[in-house]
């Protein structure tokens, strides 16, 4: 696994410079890492690990469905899950989030009155998760309508981050934990 953590950091890092620079992650980059993933495990391995990082990466989609990421997010992790596997997504995943929290909170804070700000990021974590709810029980299209008009509105002041960065250092401390 370690030859694919250390491919996938290199991606990894042409997509933070290109989400950094253009907030995009291109297509090519997205499909050389999907065809380098299968390719390596279907030589090494056995294609279903692959293919179960590729369907772990694809969850991330939700992501994308409540707005938090951008499509090129979504395709970059379910291509680099072909690499890693489902492990590694997981592992990739909470890196990721972990650096993009403290970066929320140091951000919030730069902004000035933290205290407000922080309220506002929890009632728009509060909506999403009152979405989800909604369409796992029983599909209630028109209170999920209104929740997500809710979080439009909420969201009006925010500032968009290209998440490609913190699935970059994701992968890059998932490496170094493998590496020791």
């Amino acid at each position: 696994m370690l030859y694919s953590l250390e491919a996938a950091a290199a991606f990894a890092a042409v997509a933070s410079f290109t989400d950094l620079k253009w907030h995009k992650i291109p297509n090519w980059l997205v499909l050389l890492t999907l065809v380098t993933g299968l390719g390596y495990h279907g030589f090494t391995h056995t294609l279903s690990f692959a293919w179960y990082g590729f369907l772990y990466g694809t969850a991330t989609i939700l992501f994308y469905l409540f707005g938090i990421w951008a499509p090129g997010d979504v395709k970059f992790m379910a291509a680099v899950g072909s690499l890693v596997g489902s492990s590694g997504v997981i592992s990739i995943l909470f890196f990721s989030f972990v650096f993009f929290f403290v970066y929320s909170i140091w951000f919030l804070n730069f902004r000035g009155n933290l205290k407000e700000n922080l309220k506002r990021e929890f009632r728009v974590i509060h909506l999403y998760g009152s979405t989800l709810l909604n369409l796992m029980m029983g599909l209630r299209f028109k209170k999920v309508r209104e929740l997500s008009e809710e979080i439009k509105s909420c969201q009006a002041g925010f500032v968009q981050v290209p998440f490609g960065i913190f699935i970059g250092l994701g992968v890059f401390v998932s490496w170094l934990c493998v590496k020791g």
